[in-house]
């Protein structure tokens, strides 16, 4: 019996090396994918050479033209909006990328800048115009067959994909007059709601550039790109965790069960616990300035805007010197 059972072990080994071939992954391969390293930064598309010109390509042969806005879709389809280039890039595979036509609409696009992806697919943006610096929202559902649509004139400076209905809010960078207002926009319907919001509990000074929206009308606004502001159902918005610090917070995405707000601060990629108000720091500049990937604070990380893979396990986010990446998470 004893010189059996090492016979029987091989042969199951051998049935599950099997098992990995016949799937088409190796198994160093099948590993790696189905448990990625924790924080480990790659970067899937770009080259980080300073060339500031959109080329469609397949991993570092793409380029980007100032990649800001990014928004993943429930298959990972990613799309980016580039303002230098004046338009929507896609990335599938993680690797192949390629400029959006519009076509065969007349839709001229400008400066694109904020970007996210509904619950059907619509990736709606915020745009300019080429005549005035007035702000323009830009619905558009690829392969659709529509015409993008398009809505004006207010500046959109954040925008974020409820948790919970088929609806992007957005918010302002205006000062302050009487009420504050964040605004509803659904996705190919052309009128924008709003919603009024007491300001008694508000700086006068706060312009709100950020917005992140969880479950339960929950929202979170950032004032000034330091102070974080809640919002709950009732109508209440009051500065909120006044004992972290903040420097210069540029984008936000919360987990679907809205227990996380993961957010970009100073370049820096950090991961907020709602339950408890702690903050730590997955990613950043480590001083470098080189961009080399890695895992954690050993990579080196310029983010500038994150989105959430469809299984959240990983960040997408664009980087400055015109590079895509993602993080394990």
């Amino acid at each position: 019996m004893k010189r059996i059972l090492p016979l029987i072990y091989s042969v199951v080994a051998i049935l599950c090396l099997y098992g990995c071939q016949k799937d088409g992954i190796p198994l160093d391969e099948k590993k790696a994918h189905d448990v990625p390293g924790e924080h480990l930064v790659t970067t899937i598309a770009g080259n980080g050479n300073g060339f500031e010109e959109d080329i469609d390509g397949v991993g570092k042969a793409a380029s980007f033209a100032q990649p800001i806005g990014i928004g993943v879709t429930s298959k990972n389809v990613i799309y980016v909006a580039c303002i230098n280039g004046n338009s929507i890039r896609k990335i599938v595979q993680d690797s192949i990328v390629n400029t959006v036509s519009f076509s065969p609409s007349s839709f001229e696009l400008y400066a694109p800048q904020e970007l996210v992806v509904a619950t059907d697919g619509t990736i709606t943006f915020t745009s300019k115009t080429y005549i005035q610096e007035a702000g323009l929202v830009v619905s558009y559902k690829p392969g659709s067959g529509q015409a993008p649509l398009v809505r004006g004139d207010d500046v959109y400076t954040g925008l974020t994909v409820d948790p919970q209905e088929n609806m992007i809010w957005a918010c302002a960078g205006q000062v302050f007059s009487q009420n504050f207002q964040f605004f509803k926009v659904e996705p190919y319907k052309k009128t924008v709601n709003f919603v009024l919001i007491p300001i008694d509990k508000v700086s006068p000074n706060a312009r709100f550039s950020n917005i992140v929206a969880l479950r339960n009308d929950v929202k979170y606004v950032v004032a000034n790109g330091s102070t974080l502001y809640k919002y709950e159902e009732g109508g209440h918005l009051a500065p909120t965790l006044t004992n972290l610090t903040f420097t210069s917070i540029t984008s936000m995405i919360a987990t679907k069960d809205s227990k996380t707000i993961y957010m970009v601060d100073d370049y820096k990629i950090k991961k907020l616990d709602v339950a408890t108000g702690t903050v730590e720091t997955l990613a950043g500049p480590n001083g470098s300035g080189s961009n080399e990937d890695g895992v954690g604070l050993a990579a080196d990380v310029s983010a500038i805007r994150i989105a959430l893979s469809a299984d959240e396990k990983f960040i997408y986010f664009t980087n400055l010197n015109y590079l895509i990446r993602k993080i394990a998470l």
